[in-house]
Protein backbone atom coordinates (compact mmCIF):
# COMPACT_ATOMS: atom_id res chain seq x y z
CA UNK A 1 0.00 0.00 0.00
CA UNK A 2 2.83 2.14 0.92
CA UNK A 3 4.69 1.63 -2.34
CA UNK A 4 1.28 2.63 -4.21
CA UNK A 5 0.91 5.41 -2.44
CA UNK A 6 4.65 6.24 -3.14
CA UNK A 7 4.22 5.78 -6.94
CA UNK A 8 0.94 7.52 -7.16
CA UNK A 9 2.92 10.61 -5.56
CA UNK A 10 5.74 10.58 -7.40
CA UNK A 11 3.40 10.39 -10.57
CA UNK A 12 1.05 13.59 -9.21
CA UNK A 13 4.47 15.59 -8.49
CA UNK A 14 5.60 14.72 -12.18
CA UNK A 15 2.42 15.59 -13.98
CA UNK A 16 2.55 18.87 -11.90
CA UNK A 17 6.33 19.82 -13.05
CA UNK A 18 5.34 18.65 -16.45
CA UNK A 19 2.32 20.93 -16.73
CA UNK A 20 4.37 23.75 -15.24
CA UNK A 21 6.80 23.06 -17.72
CA UNK A 22 4.67 22.99 -20.44
CA UNK A 23 2.47 25.74 -19.78
CA UNK A 24 5.92 28.10 -19.39
CA UNK A 25 6.33 27.61 -23.45
CA UNK A 26 5.25 30.05 -25.88
CA UNK A 27 3.13 28.65 -28.33
CA UNK A 28 4.95 27.99 -30.73
CA UNK A 29 6.89 25.33 -29.19
CA UNK A 30 3.43 24.17 -27.83
CA UNK A 31 2.18 23.75 -30.95
CA UNK A 32 5.40 22.09 -32.39
CA UNK A 33 4.70 19.35 -29.53
CA UNK A 34 1.02 18.88 -30.73
CA UNK A 35 2.86 17.88 -34.16
CA UNK A 36 6.23 17.03 -33.68
CA UNK A 37 8.12 16.02 -36.81
CA UNK A 38 9.70 12.22 -36.47
CA UNK A 39 12.74 12.73 -38.75
CA UNK A 40 14.74 15.47 -39.98
CA UNK A 41 13.89 14.75 -43.61
CA UNK A 42 12.06 18.62 -43.84
CA UNK A 43 10.76 17.50 -47.08
CA UNK A 44 9.00 13.84 -45.93
CA UNK A 45 7.15 15.96 -43.46
CA UNK A 46 3.09 16.47 -43.73
CA UNK A 47 0.79 19.28 -43.87
CA UNK A 48 0.00 19.28 -40.41
CA UNK A 49 3.71 18.92 -39.50
CA UNK A 50 4.88 22.35 -41.51
CA UNK A 51 2.23 23.62 -40.06
CA UNK A 52 3.78 23.28 -36.50
CA UNK A 53 7.32 23.38 -37.63
CA UNK A 54 8.07 26.09 -40.12
CA UNK A 55 7.25 28.60 -37.20
CA UNK A 56 9.81 26.38 -34.85
CA UNK A 57 12.65 25.20 -36.85
CA UNK A 58 14.96 26.40 -34.29
CA UNK A 59 12.86 24.98 -31.62
CA UNK A 60 13.51 21.46 -32.79
CA UNK A 61 17.29 19.39 -31.83
CA UNK A 62 17.04 16.68 -33.92
CA UNK A 63 16.72 19.12 -37.06
CA UNK A 64 19.84 21.60 -36.11
CA UNK A 65 21.16 24.01 -33.58
CA UNK A 66 20.62 27.10 -34.45
CA UNK A 67 23.01 30.58 -34.11
CA UNK A 68 21.21 33.39 -32.58
CA UNK A 69 21.11 37.07 -34.14
CA UNK A 70 20.21 39.63 -32.31
CA UNK A 71 17.12 42.44 -32.90
CA UNK A 72 19.19 45.86 -33.83
CA UNK A 73 19.48 48.33 -31.32
CA UNK A 74 18.18 50.69 -33.74
CA UNK A 75 15.24 49.64 -35.56
CA UNK A 76 13.70 50.92 -38.63
CA UNK A 77 10.65 52.62 -38.36
CA UNK A 78 7.85 50.76 -40.59
CA UNK A 79 4.84 53.69 -40.54
CA UNK A 80 1.48 52.89 -41.63
CA UNK A 81 0.50 53.78 -44.84
CA UNK A 82 -3.14 54.04 -46.94
CA UNK A 83 -4.37 50.74 -46.88
CA UNK A 84 -4.33 48.75 -50.20
CA UNK A 85 -7.56 47.21 -51.36
CA UNK A 86 -6.35 43.98 -53.09
CA UNK A 87 -9.53 42.19 -54.64
CA UNK A 88 -9.71 38.67 -53.52
CA UNK A 89 -7.05 38.85 -51.36
CA UNK A 90 -9.32 36.47 -48.37
CA UNK A 91 -9.28 33.50 -50.98
CA UNK A 92 -5.53 34.31 -52.08
CA UNK A 93 -4.34 33.98 -48.19
CA UNK A 94 -6.36 30.66 -48.01
CA UNK A 95 -5.40 29.15 -50.96
CA UNK A 96 -1.78 29.65 -50.19
CA UNK A 97 -1.48 28.83 -46.45
CA UNK A 98 -0.26 32.14 -45.73
CA UNK A 99 1.53 32.66 -42.41
CA UNK A 100 2.26 36.24 -42.40
CA UNK A 101 1.85 38.92 -45.47
CA UNK A 102 3.70 42.55 -45.55
CA UNK A 103 3.51 44.93 -48.34
CA UNK A 104 5.73 47.99 -48.02
CA UNK A 105 5.38 51.03 -50.26
CA UNK A 106 7.89 54.12 -50.28
CA UNK A 107 8.49 52.70 -46.82
CA UNK A 108 5.17 52.45 -45.19
CA UNK A 109 2.95 49.48 -44.45
CA UNK A 110 0.35 49.62 -47.11
CA UNK A 111 -1.18 46.00 -45.88
CA UNK A 112 -0.35 43.55 -42.93
CA UNK A 113 -1.93 39.62 -42.76
CA UNK A 114 -1.40 37.23 -40.46
CA UNK A 115 -2.76 33.43 -40.39
CA UNK A 116 -2.12 29.88 -39.54
CA UNK A 117 -1.88 30.56 -35.78
CA UNK A 118 0.79 32.88 -36.75
CA UNK A 119 1.58 37.00 -35.78
CA UNK A 120 3.84 39.97 -36.29
CA UNK A 121 6.16 38.48 -32.78
CA UNK A 122 6.41 34.92 -34.44
CA UNK A 123 9.90 33.51 -36.59
CA UNK A 124 9.09 31.83 -39.67
CA UNK A 125 11.58 29.92 -41.75
CA UNK A 126 12.96 31.33 -44.87
CA UNK A 127 14.20 28.25 -46.99
CA UNK A 128 15.68 29.39 -50.18
CA UNK A 129 15.15 33.14 -49.13
CA UNK A 130 18.09 32.48 -47.28
CA UNK A 131 20.47 32.50 -50.22
CA UNK A 132 19.52 35.89 -51.42
CA UNK A 133 20.53 36.77 -47.86
CA UNK A 134 24.11 34.74 -48.22
CA UNK A 135 24.70 36.49 -51.74
CA UNK A 136 24.22 40.08 -49.93
CA UNK A 137 27.18 39.12 -47.48
CA UNK A 138 29.13 38.17 -49.82
CA UNK A 139 29.38 42.04 -51.45
CA UNK A 140 29.89 43.42 -47.84
CA UNK A 141 33.27 40.96 -48.05
CA UNK A 142 33.72 42.53 -51.11
CA UNK A 143 33.39 45.98 -49.61
CA UNK A 144 35.50 44.96 -46.73
CA UNK A 145 38.64 43.41 -48.61
CA UNK A 146 38.34 39.91 -47.51
CA UNK A 147 37.30 39.06 -50.44
CA UNK A 148 39.40 40.22 -53.51
CA UNK A 149 37.87 39.40 -56.39
CA UNK A 150 34.41 37.04 -58.01
CA UNK A 151 36.94 36.07 -60.61
CA UNK A 152 38.58 34.46 -57.71
CA UNK A 153 38.67 30.89 -57.49
CA UNK A 154 36.25 28.90 -54.85
CA UNK A 155 39.10 26.43 -54.30
CA UNK A 156 41.52 29.57 -52.91
CA UNK A 157 39.17 29.87 -50.18
CA UNK A 158 38.33 26.38 -49.47
CA UNK A 159 41.40 24.50 -49.78
CA UNK A 160 39.22 21.62 -48.33
CA UNK A 161 37.60 21.94 -52.23
CA UNK A 162 40.96 21.51 -54.32
CA UNK A 163 41.11 18.62 -56.47
CA UNK A 164 37.59 18.82 -57.32
CA UNK A 165 34.72 19.43 -59.66
CA UNK A 166 35.13 22.56 -57.89
CA UNK A 167 38.54 23.35 -58.67
CA UNK A 168 37.93 25.67 -61.47
CA UNK A 169 34.76 27.18 -60.65
CA UNK A 170 34.93 30.95 -59.54
CA UNK A 171 33.04 32.62 -56.91
CA UNK A 172 30.84 34.16 -59.41
CA UNK A 173 30.14 30.95 -61.35
CA UNK A 174 28.91 29.81 -57.76
CA UNK A 175 27.07 32.53 -57.29
CA UNK A 176 24.86 32.64 -60.64
CA UNK A 177 24.90 28.87 -59.92
CA UNK A 178 26.61 27.77 -63.26
CA UNK A 179 29.54 25.95 -61.70
CA UNK A 180 28.85 22.62 -64.08
CA UNK A 181 29.33 20.19 -61.23
CA UNK A 182 25.91 17.78 -61.31
CA UNK A 183 23.38 17.93 -59.12
CA UNK A 184 19.99 16.78 -58.35
CA UNK A 185 17.55 19.51 -56.75
CA UNK A 186 14.34 17.55 -57.04
CA UNK A 187 12.61 18.31 -53.57
CA UNK A 188 10.08 15.11 -53.98
CA UNK A 189 13.06 12.71 -54.91
CA UNK A 190 14.58 10.99 -51.55
CA UNK A 191 17.51 9.74 -53.27
CA UNK A 192 18.20 13.61 -54.80
CA UNK A 193 21.00 15.44 -53.49
CA UNK A 194 19.11 18.06 -52.00
CA UNK A 195 17.66 15.27 -49.72
CA UNK A 196 20.79 13.80 -48.95
CA UNK A 197 23.65 16.66 -48.64
CA UNK A 198 22.85 17.47 -44.91
CA UNK A 199 22.52 14.20 -44.36
CA UNK A 200 26.79 13.33 -44.82
CA UNK A 201 28.94 12.16 -42.08
CA UNK A 202 31.88 14.66 -42.99
CA UNK A 203 35.52 13.88 -42.81
CA UNK A 204 37.41 14.45 -39.78
CA UNK A 205 37.87 18.75 -39.70
CA UNK A 206 35.96 18.89 -43.30
CA UNK A 207 33.01 20.93 -43.57
CA UNK A 208 30.01 19.03 -43.83
CA UNK A 209 28.68 20.56 -47.03
CA UNK A 210 32.08 20.26 -48.85
CA UNK A 211 32.92 16.85 -47.70
CA UNK A 212 29.26 16.15 -49.81
CA UNK A 213 30.37 18.18 -53.08
CA UNK A 214 33.64 17.27 -53.44
CA UNK A 215 32.68 14.48 -54.32
CA UNK A 216 29.96 15.13 -57.29
CA UNK A 217 31.13 15.18 -60.69
CA UNK A 218 31.21 17.51 -63.29
CA UNK A 219 28.11 17.76 -65.93
CA UNK A 220 29.17 21.15 -67.89
CA UNK A 221 31.82 23.25 -68.18
CA UNK A 222 31.75 26.04 -65.65
CA UNK A 223 29.85 28.72 -66.51
CA UNK A 224 28.45 27.08 -69.76
CA UNK A 225 25.01 25.94 -67.79
CA UNK A 226 22.73 27.49 -64.98
CA UNK A 227 21.39 24.68 -62.85
CA UNK A 228 19.62 24.97 -59.59
CA UNK A 229 22.12 24.13 -56.94
CA UNK A 230 21.20 24.43 -53.30
CA UNK A 231 24.40 23.00 -52.07
CA UNK A 232 26.53 25.48 -53.99
CA UNK A 233 24.50 28.28 -51.94
CA UNK A 234 26.00 26.34 -48.84
CA UNK A 235 29.20 26.91 -50.24
CA UNK A 236 29.32 30.18 -50.74
CA UNK A 237 28.67 30.54 -47.10
CA UNK A 238 31.76 28.39 -46.05
CA UNK A 239 33.76 30.94 -48.33
CA UNK A 240 32.36 33.68 -46.60
CA UNK A 241 32.94 32.38 -43.18
CA UNK A 242 36.68 31.73 -44.44
CA UNK A 243 37.42 34.88 -45.91
CA UNK A 244 35.90 36.98 -43.13
CA UNK A 245 36.98 34.89 -39.86
CA UNK A 246 33.70 35.10 -38.81
CA UNK A 247 30.39 32.68 -38.13
CA UNK A 248 27.80 33.35 -40.82
CA UNK A 249 25.26 34.54 -37.97
CA UNK A 250 27.73 37.05 -36.97
CA UNK A 251 28.46 38.26 -39.97
CA UNK A 252 24.98 39.04 -41.04
CA UNK A 253 23.90 40.06 -37.63
CA UNK A 254 26.90 42.73 -37.98
CA UNK A 255 26.42 43.55 -42.01
CA UNK A 256 22.93 43.43 -42.55
CA UNK A 257 20.54 42.54 -39.34
CA UNK A 258 21.80 45.73 -36.91
CA UNK A 259 22.62 48.63 -39.60
CA UNK A 260 19.39 47.56 -41.75
CA UNK A 261 17.27 47.74 -38.51
CA UNK A 262 15.34 44.55 -38.00
CA UNK A 263 13.28 44.81 -34.97
CA UNK A 264 13.18 41.08 -33.62
CA UNK A 265 15.83 38.71 -33.05
CA UNK A 266 16.41 36.10 -35.79
CA UNK A 267 18.19 32.28 -36.17
CA UNK A 268 20.26 30.84 -38.71
CA UNK A 269 20.31 27.00 -38.19
CA UNK A 270 23.93 24.86 -38.23
CA UNK A 271 24.89 22.04 -40.16
CA UNK A 272 26.53 19.11 -38.71
CA UNK A 273 29.85 21.16 -38.69
CA UNK A 274 28.38 23.86 -37.13
CA UNK A 275 28.24 26.17 -40.02
CA UNK A 276 25.34 27.79 -40.79
CA UNK A 277 23.51 26.42 -43.49
CA UNK A 278 23.46 29.21 -45.99
CA UNK A 279 21.67 28.23 -48.37
CA UNK A 280 18.31 27.46 -46.17
CA UNK A 281 16.41 28.17 -42.76
CA UNK A 282 17.02 31.63 -41.71
CA UNK A 283 13.83 32.26 -39.03
CA UNK A 284 12.77 35.40 -38.53
CA UNK A 285 9.72 37.67 -38.51
CA UNK A 286 7.64 38.58 -41.87
CA UNK A 287 8.27 42.51 -41.22
CA UNK A 288 12.30 41.94 -41.10
CA UNK A 289 12.29 39.91 -43.82
CA UNK A 290 10.06 43.10 -45.52
CA UNK A 291 13.16 45.16 -43.94
CA UNK A 292 15.77 43.20 -46.07
CA UNK A 293 14.00 44.15 -49.16
CA UNK A 294 13.92 48.01 -48.11
CA UNK A 295 17.60 47.58 -47.51
CA UNK A 296 17.64 46.37 -51.08
CA UNK A 297 16.03 49.27 -52.33
CA UNK A 298 18.48 51.41 -50.22
CA UNK A 299 21.17 49.74 -52.21
CA UNK A 300 23.00 48.31 -49.66
CA UNK A 301 22.99 51.50 -48.09
CA UNK A 302 22.46 52.01 -43.77
CA UNK A 303 22.89 54.81 -41.74
CA UNK A 304 25.41 56.47 -44.12
CA UNK A 305 27.30 53.29 -44.66
CA UNK A 306 27.56 51.52 -48.13
CA UNK A 307 27.55 47.70 -46.77
CA UNK A 308 28.19 46.24 -50.08
CA UNK A 309 29.83 48.33 -53.23
CA UNK A 310 27.50 50.63 -54.88
CA UNK A 311 27.03 48.58 -57.98
CA UNK A 312 26.61 45.40 -55.85
CA UNK A 313 22.95 45.22 -56.30
CA UNK A 314 23.20 46.57 -59.73
CA UNK A 315 24.96 43.12 -60.76
CA UNK A 316 23.22 40.81 -57.94
CA UNK A 317 19.63 41.50 -59.27
CA UNK A 318 20.13 41.89 -62.82
CA UNK A 319 19.79 38.44 -64.98
CA UNK A 320 22.98 36.88 -65.23
CA UNK A 321 21.77 33.51 -66.36
CA UNK A 322 19.22 32.55 -68.77
CA UNK A 323 16.62 30.02 -66.98
CA UNK A 324 14.32 28.76 -70.14
CA UNK A 325 11.64 31.17 -68.76
CA UNK A 326 10.62 33.82 -70.82
CA UNK A 327 11.10 37.65 -68.82
CA UNK A 328 12.71 35.76 -65.89
CA UNK A 329 16.34 34.88 -65.30
CA UNK A 330 18.61 34.40 -62.39
CA UNK A 331 21.27 36.89 -60.94
CA UNK A 332 23.38 36.44 -57.76
CA UNK A 333 20.88 34.30 -55.87
CA UNK A 334 18.43 36.38 -56.59
CA UNK A 335 15.49 35.51 -59.16
CA UNK A 336 15.12 38.33 -61.80
CA UNK A 337 12.74 39.36 -63.97
CA UNK A 338 13.21 41.72 -67.32
CA UNK A 339 10.94 44.97 -66.10
CA UNK A 340 13.40 45.25 -63.34
CA UNK A 341 11.92 43.50 -60.30
CA UNK A 342 13.40 40.76 -58.29
CA UNK A 343 12.16 38.19 -56.10
CA UNK A 344 13.92 35.84 -53.31
CA UNK A 345 11.98 32.59 -53.00
CA UNK A 346 11.78 29.44 -50.46
CA UNK A 347 10.17 26.24 -51.26
CA UNK A 348 6.71 26.09 -49.41
CA UNK A 349 5.53 29.38 -49.94
CA UNK A 350 8.57 31.70 -48.61
CA UNK A 351 9.46 34.71 -50.91
CA UNK A 352 10.47 38.61 -51.37
CA UNK A 353 9.08 40.44 -54.06
CA UNK A 354 10.61 43.94 -55.02
CA UNK A 355 9.75 46.63 -57.33
CA UNK A 356 12.13 49.66 -57.25
CA UNK A 357 10.27 50.98 -60.13
CA UNK A 358 7.48 51.13 -57.96
CA UNK A 359 9.09 51.14 -54.55
CA UNK A 360 7.54 48.09 -53.49
CA UNK A 361 8.31 45.21 -51.24
CA UNK A 362 5.58 41.54 -50.74
CA UNK A 363 7.47 39.69 -47.84
CA UNK A 364 5.19 36.11 -47.58
CA UNK A 365 5.76 33.28 -45.50
CA UNK A 366 3.33 30.10 -46.34
CA UNK A 367 2.35 26.58 -46.05
CA UNK A 368 1.99 25.63 -49.36
CA UNK A 369 0.73 22.19 -50.18
CA UNK A 370 3.79 21.09 -51.96
CA UNK A 371 7.10 22.40 -52.03
CA UNK A 372 7.16 24.15 -55.59
CA UNK A 373 4.82 21.96 -58.15
CA UNK A 374 1.83 22.82 -56.49
CA UNK A 375 -0.81 25.48 -57.72
CA UNK A 376 0.54 28.38 -55.66
CA UNK A 377 3.74 29.14 -57.26
CA UNK A 378 1.91 30.72 -60.50
CA UNK A 379 -0.78 32.15 -58.09
CA UNK A 380 1.89 33.90 -56.14
CA UNK A 381 3.13 35.37 -59.56
CA UNK A 382 0.08 36.66 -60.49
CA UNK A 383 -0.95 37.78 -57.00
CA UNK A 384 2.66 40.37 -57.49
CA UNK A 385 1.10 41.27 -60.70
CA UNK A 386 -2.22 42.97 -59.24
CA UNK A 387 -0.70 44.52 -56.34
CA UNK A 388 2.06 46.14 -59.02
CA UNK A 389 -1.22 46.96 -61.52
CA UNK A 390 -3.32 48.15 -58.34
CA UNK A 391 -0.70 50.58 -57.49
CA UNK A 392 -0.28 51.91 -60.55
CA UNK A 393 -4.08 52.61 -60.59
CA UNK A 394 -3.60 54.60 -57.72
CA UNK A 395 -0.53 56.33 -59.25
CA UNK A 396 -3.53 57.97 -62.05
CA UNK A 397 -5.28 59.71 -59.59
CA UNK A 398 -4.57 62.82 -58.09
CA UNK A 399 -3.90 62.86 -54.27
CA UNK A 400 -6.57 62.90 -51.46
CA UNK A 401 -9.59 60.99 -50.41
CA UNK A 402 -11.81 59.01 -52.77
CA UNK A 403 -14.23 61.02 -54.51
CA UNK A 404 -17.23 59.78 -56.71
CA UNK A 405 -17.74 62.98 -58.65
CA UNK A 406 -15.32 62.16 -61.60
CA UNK A 407 -16.75 59.31 -61.86
CA UNK A 408 -20.10 60.87 -61.76
CA UNK A 409 -19.07 63.22 -64.85
CA UNK A 410 -17.44 60.46 -66.63
CA UNK A 411 -20.68 57.91 -66.39
CA UNK A 412 -22.91 61.59 -67.44
CA UNK A 413 -20.39 61.71 -70.67
CA UNK A 414 -21.13 57.81 -71.80
CA UNK A 415 -24.98 58.40 -71.18
CA UNK A 416 -24.75 61.75 -73.41
CA UNK A 417 -23.65 59.12 -76.23
CA UNK A 418 -26.49 56.81 -75.82
CA UNK A 419 -28.73 55.54 -79.24
CA UNK A 420 -25.86 56.58 -81.24
CA UNK A 421 -22.92 53.89 -82.90
CA UNK A 422 -19.05 54.61 -83.57
CA UNK A 423 -16.67 53.13 -85.01
CA UNK A 424 -13.14 52.34 -83.78
CA UNK A 425 -9.75 51.16 -84.79
CA UNK A 426 -6.81 48.86 -82.71
CA UNK A 427 -4.04 51.57 -81.88
CA UNK A 428 -2.14 49.47 -79.45
CA UNK A 429 -2.06 45.54 -79.14
CA UNK A 430 1.28 44.89 -77.26
CA UNK A 431 2.76 42.04 -77.57
CA UNK A 432 1.96 41.91 -81.57
CA UNK A 433 -1.13 39.46 -81.99
CA UNK A 434 -0.80 36.52 -84.22
CA UNK A 435 -2.00 36.72 -87.93
CA UNK A 436 -4.93 34.84 -86.80
CA UNK A 437 -6.28 37.11 -84.13
CA UNK A 438 -9.78 37.62 -84.51
CA UNK A 439 -9.59 41.34 -84.18
CA UNK A 440 -7.43 41.58 -87.19
CA UNK A 441 -9.13 43.02 -90.03
CA UNK A 442 -12.14 43.10 -88.85
CA UNK A 443 -14.65 46.33 -88.06
CA UNK A 444 -15.20 47.21 -84.81
CA UNK A 445 -18.74 49.07 -83.77
CA UNK A 446 -19.68 50.03 -80.27
CA UNK A 447 -23.01 50.73 -80.01
CA UNK A 448 -23.95 52.65 -76.94
CA UNK A 449 -27.54 51.70 -75.76
CA UNK A 450 -29.97 50.59 -72.63
CA UNK A 451 -29.10 53.66 -71.00
CA UNK A 452 -30.50 54.55 -67.30
CA UNK A 453 -29.95 56.70 -64.38
CA UNK A 454 -27.66 53.55 -62.91
CA UNK A 455 -26.48 51.77 -65.93
CA UNK A 456 -24.99 51.89 -69.90
CA UNK A 457 -24.83 48.71 -72.35
CA UNK A 458 -22.26 49.18 -74.89
CA UNK A 459 -22.33 45.99 -77.33
CA UNK A 460 -19.29 45.42 -79.21
CA UNK A 461 -19.27 43.72 -81.94
CA UNK A 462 -15.80 42.67 -84.07
CA UNK A 463 -16.74 41.97 -87.50
CA UNK A 464 -19.82 39.39 -87.57
CA UNK A 465 -19.09 38.25 -83.59
CA UNK A 466 -21.96 39.60 -81.57
CA UNK A 467 -21.00 37.86 -78.43
CA UNK A 468 -19.77 40.92 -76.74
CA UNK A 469 -21.64 43.98 -74.37
CA UNK A 470 -19.59 46.37 -72.06
CA UNK A 471 -21.95 47.12 -69.10
CA UNK A 472 -21.00 50.56 -67.18
CA UNK A 473 -22.68 50.61 -63.64
CA UNK A 474 -22.90 53.72 -60.91
CA UNK A 475 -22.09 52.54 -57.75
CA UNK A 476 -21.90 54.29 -54.20
CA UNK A 477 -18.33 54.39 -54.21
CA UNK A 478 -17.76 54.97 -58.16
CA UNK A 479 -18.31 52.47 -61.37
CA UNK A 480 -18.48 48.70 -62.47
CA UNK A 481 -17.41 48.00 -65.74
CA UNK A 482 -18.74 43.95 -66.77
CA UNK A 483 -18.07 42.20 -69.95
CA UNK A 484 -21.24 39.95 -70.88
CA UNK A 485 -19.74 37.75 -73.07
CA UNK A 486 -22.93 35.25 -74.75
CA UNK A 487 -23.54 32.45 -77.60
CA UNK A 488 -25.38 33.24 -80.22
CA UNK A 489 -28.74 31.79 -78.94
CA UNK A 490 -28.11 34.22 -76.18
CA UNK A 491 -26.94 31.91 -73.29
CA UNK A 492 -23.72 32.95 -71.43
CA UNK A 493 -20.69 31.65 -72.00
CA UNK A 494 -18.35 30.28 -69.28
CA UNK A 495 -15.89 33.14 -69.11
CA UNK A 496 -18.66 35.94 -68.41
CA UNK A 497 -19.32 38.61 -66.00
CA UNK A 498 -15.84 39.71 -65.70
CA UNK A 499 -14.40 42.98 -64.52
CA UNK A 500 -13.87 45.38 -61.87
CA UNK A 501 -14.51 48.45 -59.77
CA UNK A 502 -12.77 51.71 -59.24
CA UNK A 503 -10.80 51.92 -56.25
CA UNK A 504 -9.69 55.49 -56.86
CA UNK A 505 -11.11 58.97 -58.23
CA UNK A 506 -9.89 58.80 -61.77
CA UNK A 507 -10.58 61.59 -63.73
CA UNK A 508 -13.61 63.03 -65.87
CA UNK A 509 -11.78 61.47 -69.02
CA UNK A 510 -10.40 58.39 -67.66
CA UNK A 511 -11.74 55.52 -64.99
CA UNK A 512 -9.72 52.26 -64.67
CA UNK A 513 -11.29 48.68 -63.46
CA UNK A 514 -9.05 46.07 -61.64
CA UNK A 515 -10.23 42.90 -61.45
CA UNK A 516 -12.66 42.60 -58.62
CA UNK A 517 -12.69 39.59 -56.25
CA UNK A 518 -15.73 37.79 -58.42
CA UNK A 519 -13.47 38.33 -61.42
CA UNK A 520 -10.08 36.96 -59.59
CA UNK A 521 -11.96 33.69 -58.21
CA UNK A 522 -13.61 33.05 -61.65
CA UNK A 523 -9.81 33.91 -63.87
CA UNK A 524 -8.06 31.46 -60.94
CA UNK A 525 -10.69 28.42 -61.05
CA UNK A 526 -10.70 28.70 -65.06
CA UNK A 527 -6.71 28.84 -64.64
CA UNK A 528 -5.97 32.23 -66.47
CA UNK A 529 -4.45 33.27 -63.83
CA UNK A 530 -2.49 35.39 -66.64
CA UNK A 531 -5.77 37.97 -66.62
CA UNK A 532 -5.22 38.22 -62.81
CA UNK A 533 -3.65 41.37 -62.68
CA UNK A 534 -6.11 42.84 -65.82
CA UNK A 535 -6.92 46.46 -65.74
CA UNK A 536 -9.43 47.84 -68.21
CA UNK A 537 -9.72 51.46 -68.71
CA UNK A 538 -12.37 53.49 -70.31
CA UNK A 539 -11.04 57.03 -71.42
CA UNK A 540 -13.71 59.63 -72.87
CA UNK A 541 -11.55 62.48 -74.94
CA UNK A 542 -14.44 65.48 -74.90
CA UNK A 543 -16.97 64.55 -78.36
CA UNK A 544 -13.96 63.46 -79.76
CA UNK A 545 -12.99 60.27 -79.20
CA UNK A 546 -13.70 56.98 -76.77
CA UNK A 547 -11.25 54.45 -75.80
CA UNK A 548 -11.18 51.05 -74.56
CA UNK A 549 -7.86 49.65 -72.79
CA UNK A 550 -6.60 46.31 -71.31
CA UNK A 551 -2.94 46.41 -69.91
CA UNK A 552 -1.12 44.34 -67.60
CA UNK A 553 2.02 44.82 -65.44
CA UNK A 554 3.16 42.27 -67.91
CA UNK A 555 3.37 44.38 -70.57
CA UNK A 556 0.24 43.59 -71.95
CA UNK A 557 -1.71 46.73 -73.79
CA UNK A 558 -4.69 46.30 -76.01
CA UNK A 559 -6.10 49.85 -76.60
CA UNK A 560 -9.34 50.82 -78.92
CA UNK A 561 -10.01 54.18 -79.92
CA UNK A 562 -13.56 54.80 -81.42
CA UNK A 563 -14.28 58.21 -83.11
CA UNK A 564 -16.99 60.21 -81.65
CA UNK A 565 -17.28 62.79 -84.29
CA UNK A 566 -18.43 60.67 -86.92
CA UNK A 567 -21.35 58.40 -86.00
CA UNK A 568 -21.88 55.66 -88.27
CA UNK A 569 -25.83 54.68 -89.19
CA UNK A 570 -24.98 51.00 -88.76
CA UNK A 571 -26.50 49.49 -85.68
CA UNK A 572 -25.00 46.38 -84.43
Amino acid sequence: MRIRTIVLSALAVTTLVGGVWYASLDQETRGLLKALPTNADVLSWDQEQRHAAFRAMDRLPLLAKAAVITPSPSPLPLPVGDALVIPGLDQYLQQQGTAGLVIVQDGKVRLERYGQDFDSKGRWTSFSVAKSFTSTLVGAALQDGSIRSLEDKVSDYIPDLRGSAYDDVTIRQLLTMSSGVRWNEDYEDPQADVAKFNNEKPKSGVDATVSYMRNLPRAHPPGDVWHYNTGETNLIGVLVSSATGKPLAQYLQEKIWHPAGMEAQATWLQGKSGHEIAGCCLQAATRDFARFGLFVLANGEANGTQVVPADWFSQATRKQKDIGEAGRGYGFQWWTYDDGAVAAQGIFGQGIFIDPARRLVIASNSNWSRATLGPEPKSREAFYAQVRALLDVEAESAAGPKSVEPATAFFDGIKSLCGKTFEGKIVADQPPPPADDPFVGKRLLMYVRDCSDREVKIPFTVGADRSRTWIVTRTESGLRLKHDHRHEDGTPDDLTMYGGETLSSGTERRQSFPSDAETVALFTEQDRLVSVPNVWSLELNDSRSFVYELRRPSGRLFRVEFDLTRPVTQAP
